[in-house]
């Protein structure tokens, strides 16, 4: 297990991810498929088999974005936030973030952010990290109340990124993203700050004054970094 939690148990994980292999494996909802790749995340399993099925889960995210475009007058991806949805801004940033961790192929990559609303910093710092380009020209930050933190580090001087890492996890649960869909959503998988784990591998943050925090996926970070 690496979710620690009492509320979180091996036994419910495996009867979720029992559930959606035998019944909805099929669906075109993409949170579904990312909330199964989630609770095998907290289940432990093998990080280079979760690698490789997170490439599943962006197959069927770019599925849903196909059958989203072909609707009459849409003309955004399925992941476009129009600085208003933050809860679809946080999807394109945990997709990206666990894309980079888990070195996913530029491919793999590709897909994914075709799905994605571009523009934002914090989402380009990443992008850029993951698809190995030259990171797009970016405006201001679209929801800097929610993700200040994350935001201040990328902004900051390399030696002072840490310190905001450290202030925004014990904040991010209870407040930032109080709220959010996913809290309900994720209750029994467990609670995972991907988007720090993005941008402390995109950054090269030196993690480990904060690796302890119970919601920071410390060793995505570390699988990013090996040689």
């Amino acid at each position: 297990m690496r979710y620690h939690d009492p509320s979180v148990t091996r036994e419910q994980l495996d009867a979720f991810i029992e559930r959606h292999e035998r019944h909805f494996a099929d669906l075109p909802d993409y949170s579904v498929h990312l909330s199964w790749w989630i609770a095998r995340y907290s289940r432990g399993d093998d990080l280079s088999a979760l690698a490789s099925a997170f490439g599943e889960v962006v197959e069927k995210l770019a599925a849903a974005n196909a059958l989203y475009r072909v609707r009459p007058g849409v003309t955004a991806p399925l992941l476009a936030h129009h600085g208003r949805i933050s809860s679809l801004y946080r999807d394109a940033l945990v997709f990206v973030s666990i894309a980079l961790c888990v070195r996913a192929p530029k491919s793999v990559v590709h897909k994914l952010l075709e799905c994605c609303q571009r523009g934002d910093p914090l989402f380009e710092a990443v992008a850029a990290a993951a698809s190995g380009a030259t990171a797009m020209t970016s405006g201001q930050p679209d929801f800097p109340e929610i993700f200040d933190g994350l935001y201040a580090a990328l902004r900051a001087a390399p030696a002072e990124r840490a310190q905001h890492i450290a202030a925004y996890l014990p904040a991010w649960l209870p407040d930032r993203v109080d709220g959010f869909g996913f809290l309900l959503a994720h209750q029994k998988i467990g609670y995972w700050c991907f988007e720090a784990a993005g941008v402390v591998a995109a950054l090269g943050i030196d993690d480990r004054s904060f690796a302890g925090d119970p919601h920071y996926p410390k060793d995505l970070v570390a699988f990013a970094r090996r040689t």
